[in-house]
């Protein structure tokens, strides 16, 4: 995965770093990325994406609802979102996941991010690549 984080002009919502963080109420400035298996053969997801670090994962406390999520629609015990900045914006990004053995898969990929009354208002807005890359 390569790209920023949430920018409007000059403003920018902090990425949530590369430690899981933790989808609260307590009006922390953050953006991440976690992800999750649907159906298929199984990647790897890196830690930092993985969403599970407070017990919550992304499919199961994640929910499409065609619109914004608010928190309750994002179950108890939240999940976690990741968004190693330093890699993310390095040549080659950073690892999202990896399948071991060639196969069909759907893996979903969650946004989050949430700001506290003293971020500028604006629209926020990244453009994140998913780049896949066979081995030999």
């Amino acid at each position: 995965m390569k790209g920023p984080t949430l920018t409007s002009g000059s403003n920018t919502i902090p990425a949530a770093g590369s430690t899981p963080f933790l989808y609260n109420t307590t009006g922390t400035d953050f953006f991440g990325v976690c992800s999750y298996n649907t159906s298929g053969e199984a990647p790897t997801v890196a830690t930092d994406y993985l969403g599970t670090s407070n017990s919550g994962t992304c499919a199961s406390t994640v929910t499409d609802t065609g619109s914004t999520a608010v928190l309750t629609s994002l179950g108890s015990p939240y999940a976690t979102f990741g968004f190693n900045l330093t890699n993310t914006t390095s040549t080659y990004g950073d690892l999202l996941a990896t399948l071991p053995n060639p196969g069909a898969t759907v893996n979903q990929v969650a946004l989050g991010a949430g700001v506290n009354v003293t971020q500028p208002s604006g629209v926020y807005a990244t453009s994140l690549q998913l780049i896949a890359t066979g081995t030999y």
